[in-house]
């Protein structure tokens, strides 16, 4: 598409009327409007050859730190690119894989030792191999933190990442099996959660 085809599109009204009408935004309206926020944004560097990944890190950049951005990157040629690019910013590695199905092991370690300050793993990933070792750490949990790495979670009931029909139950399992940060489109739910998480 080209980005006024984008531009003529409608990115609020799935969200509410009253966003109705919200245009895209490009990535440097997306930084500006970010900006004394206090935000993190994460960006999902897809694969593909048209991509300038050294214009969205010269820009990203530019902002100083605010708002905070982490490249997530979904290859180790594109998480050493960045890491070459802009060695200060943060990079989360994308592990691919169907979440359908068990994780390699190899590819989680390979996105550790090139450089990933932080790793995504799949919530199924992190369910299954917690059955092995009740009620401890599951062990991919376990073998990032040995690697000094946090691991993440994208937890969304969109894309069927979590159950849309238990969603509080699977983000509490989550928490309780020791993931260090969680990607959701429910962060109210997730706050209310953790608000309820025991102390330690």
């Amino acid at each position: 598409m080209t980005l006024a085809e984008i531009r003529s599109l409608d990115a609020g009204s799935h969200a509410g009327s009253r966003f109705a009408g919200e245009p895209v935004p490009t990535f440097p309206e997306t930084l500006e409007g970010l900006r004394g926020l206090g935000a993190t944004l994460i960006l999902d560097i897809k694969q593909d050859a048209m991509l300038d990944n050294e214009y969205v890190a010269r820009l990203a950049g530019q902002y100083g730190g605010d708002p905070g951005v982490i490249i997530a990157a979904r290859s180790i040629t594109d998480l050493l690119n960045f890491r070459r690019l802009s060695p200060g910013m943060r990079t989360l590695g994308l592990v691919p894989g169907p979440e359908s199905e068990p994780p390699d092991p190899a590819a989680i370690e390979d996105f550790a030792h090139a450089g990933a300050d932080i790793i995504r793993l799949w919530p199924q990933w992190i369910f299954a191999s917690s059955q092995d070792a009740p009620p401890r750490q599951p062990p991919l949990v376990r073998r990032l933190h040995d690697l000094g790495k946090p691991a993440w979670a994208t937890a969304d009931t969109l894309y069927g990442d979590i159950s849309p029909d238990h969603p509080r139950e699977d983000l509490a399992e989550l928490v309780r099996l020791g993931t260090d940060g969680i990607i959701t489109n429910l962060p109210e739910l997730l706050k209310d959660v953790l608000a309820a998480k025991p102390r330690p």
